[in-house]
């Protein structure tokens, strides 16, 4: 049997002394690119290239608001879940970006 007493976040332990920084680097960023992604949607009249871009900005947003989650929190299954389920975040977002510079 698995004790859990024993599991230990190592991103956690060996990142104490970035933890209050990780959340300005982070939450800053999303708070930015969803207000300009947003902003863009509402000057281009909701073309193609501007529906590009907010889903970008939101996959994007998204990722961050996930990778936070990982450096700050002490739950390792949550760590867990959340990191084998950014692969998927990071695959739309390269895609769409992909997408977006191919458009532009």
């Amino acid at each position: 049997m698995l004790d859990t007493n024993t599991i230990l976040n190592t991103c956690y332990e060996t990142t104490s002394y970035l933890r209050a920084i990780a959340g300005y680097s982070h939450i800053i960023p999303v708070i930015l690119s969803l207000i300009l992604g947003i902003f863009v949607i509402i000057k281009a009249k909701s073309t193609l290239f501007s529906k590009i871009f907010l889903a970008f900005v939101t996959v994007f947003s998204l990722w961050l608001i996930g990778d936070v989650i990982i450096w700050t929190s002490n739950n390792y299954y949550l760590v867990y879940a959340l990191w084998s389920f950014l692969l998927y975040f990071e695959i739309v977002f390269y895609v769409l970006g992909l997408y977006f510079a191919i458009i532009f």
